[in-house]
């Protein structure tokens, strides 16, 4: 089973790979931090082995990985462990010639500067076993089963390797530290870049997140633009703009309090109970979870182990949860209040990026309606870049940035990595079905959108606020609702 479908850069390399009846073979990148990459998707061993089971793996025989790095990354280990049988892998990066040899080598740079393996393979194939252990799996760097006739002849200039490590032995002559070249020139080099990243399909991504270079620097994100490489992280992305009240410039609703008061505590009211709308529990909910991030981070930088490295990664992550809900009520609470009745939501409330946050239809004045697009805020949210359609980075807000959003939900599909993925985490099979029928909403949408944009359309703001008030009977404060901020984006 290969999942480097779609990838140019492998081409047809992993299905050569002949089949070797005493193993299930899975053919997929490993990423340094012990994670399956498929189709852009990070999936945990235990994940990925869902994965497998679903693609038809019994646990009848052993998984043979060819993954770079497999088995140094302690993903071939974890993921013996939740398949419950024994797992091969390599311990260098995987290879794959055009004969369907597979072997596991070091990485050099040719004469040209493309990064090949050095021959004869130095590395070696282990067996990984559920209760931990491990054991050698073969003599040399070939696959277990490789017949001694095919490990000669091997052209490192016909080999392709799955992307994996930094080589930190190899040191680039651009990077030596007496050379004192700049970044902007280091990333220009093709040997930095072929020790540093890969090259994909979607573009160059570091093999490595969070390393240094020979020289002691950060080794950055980049990206190609009209034959030369920048760092993106020192792109600006523009911004969109604020369009004025037409009756009171300075006007927002944080210095026009008292016009919305009543409506704010009608929306409280009328949530008040319900099990997704209530305002005021999700208000405390967020407030709990920031307290549990703040124990979090003091139990981990107290004593760091890998669960309380966890349970602050969980504590973040349900505080920006809780402040997403926060901020989703608010857009439910803004619209029907500065668009008027009727206002209807047409968003299937997909969450997650590549999307607006809220769709409504709203009268337009004219006896006609209009679409109200929304980025919906917690109190601490902000706004945030993407790729416009034209390559350059653009804050939300921006009418190319909404353009982009539009492209991307007009042809958002399911696709066989995100259904895999959530069925490892319990959907069923009326979910996906559902799911299905959500996407398809969201696409017919933003195609009638997109027919009219921007003439049918406004694009606004909106951000949650809270305050601290004092609990009734006692010293101690909590956080309430204080209704929201609207602003329309020109």
């Amino acid at each position: 089973m290969s999942h480097h479908g779609g990838d140019p850069n492998m081409g047809d390399l992993p299905h050569r790979v002949p089949n070797d009846p005493r193993f299930f073979t899975a053919d997929v990148h490993i990423t340094p931090d012990g994670r399956a990459r498929i189709g852009g998707h990070d999936y945990t061993p235990a994940e990925y082995a869902d994965m497998l089971r679903r693609a038809g793996y019994d646990g009848s025989k052993p998984v043979r990985l060819i993954g770079c790095d497999a088995g140094s990354n302690d993903f071939a280990k974890q993921l013996s462990k939740h398949l419950d049988a024994p797992v091969v892998a390599p311990t260098k990066p995987a290879w794959t010639d055009s004969r369907g040899r597979v072997f596991t080598s070091d990485a050099e740079l040719g004469p040209d500067g493309t990064r090949q393996p050095k021959i004869p393979p130095n590395g070696e194939w282990e067996t990984h076993h559920p209760d931990g252990s491990k054991s050698k799996a073969s003599e040399d760097g070939f696959a277990p089963g490789t017949d001694p006739k095919d490990k000669d002849g091997l052209d490192p200039t016909d080999a392709k390797d799955r992307p994996g490590r930094v080589d930190e032995d190899k040191v680039v002559e651009v990077e030596k530290p007496e050379n004192n070249i700049p970044m902007k020139d280091r990333i220009q080099d093709p040997e930095y870049r072929a020790k540093y990243y890969d090259e994909r399909s979607d573009g160059w991504h570091r093999k490595q997140i969070g390393v240094e270079d020979a020289s002691g620097d950060p080794v950055p994100k980049i990206r190609e633009k009209d034959g030369e490489f920048i760092e993106t992280e020192k792109e600006t992305a523009t911004s969109g703009k604020y369009q004025p009240d037409p009756d009171n410039p300075k006007k927002d609703w944080a210095s026009s309090r008292r016009a919305g008061e009543q409506e704010v505590d009608d929306f409280v009211d009328a949530n008040r109970g319900h099990p997704d709308r209530d305002v005021e529990k999700v208000v405390a909910d967020r407030q709990k979870a920031i307290e549990d991030l703040e124990q979090a981070k003091k139990d981990h930088d107290s004593s760091p182990t890998e669960k309380t490295a966890e349970d602050k990664r969980d504590a973040f992550e349900r505080q920006t949860n809780e402040g997403e809900r926060l901020g989703d009520l608010a857009g439910e609470n803004a619209i029907p209040v500065e668009f008027g009745s009727p206002a209807t939501r047409l968003d299937p409330n997909l969450g997650g990026s590549g999307r607006f946050d809220q769709i409504w239809e709203v009268p337009d004045g004219n006896g006609g309606t209009k679409y109200v697009l929304v980025e919906a805020k917690g109190p601490n949210g902000t706004l945030t870049p993407r790729r416009g359609l034209d390559g350059e980075l653009y804050m939300q807000g921006h009418p190319e940035y909404a353009k982009s959003i539009l492209r991307e939900m007009a042809t958002n599909r399911l696709t066989p990595e995100l259904e895999a993925k959530m069925r490892s985490r319990g959907a069923t099979d009326a979910d996906i079905d559902a799911y299905k029928d959500a996407l398809k909403q969201e696409r017919d949408l933003a195609r009638k959108i997109t027919a009219g944009y921007p003439d049918n359309s406004e694009y606004v703001h909106v951000k949650a606020h809270v305050k601290e008030e004092p609990i009734p009977g006692g010293t101690d404060t909590r956080d309430v609702y204080d209704g929201y901020t609207m602003k329309k984006f020109q």
